[in-house]
């Protein structure tokens, strides 16, 4: 399963991971799919403002590893 299939709910979890790690999307949906991790003792919020430029052109992805940020370890 690809990135674009997950955002389009063809995962019958999709409710669950885009909760469990906070899932951002940002921009059309036509559009090349760009991905934002952040890195160690950050959250996505690294990324708030660079996501914001690719947002008109990209679907923009952005998350929380599990344990940062707004992640929800409670979501299984």
């Amino acid at each position: 399963m690809n990135m674009q299939q997950l955002l389009e709910g063809a995962n019958p979890s999709r409710e669950s991971v885009m909760q469990r790690n906070s899932v951002t999307v940002l921009g059309p949906k036509d559009t090349p799919v760009l991905v934002f991790a952040h890195g160690y003792g950050t959250d996505q919020s690294t990324w708030r403002s660079i996501a914001e430029t690719f947002a008109d052109e990209y679907r923009v992805v952005l998350f929380d590893y599990v344990g940062s940020g707004a992640s929800d370890l409670s979501i299984v």
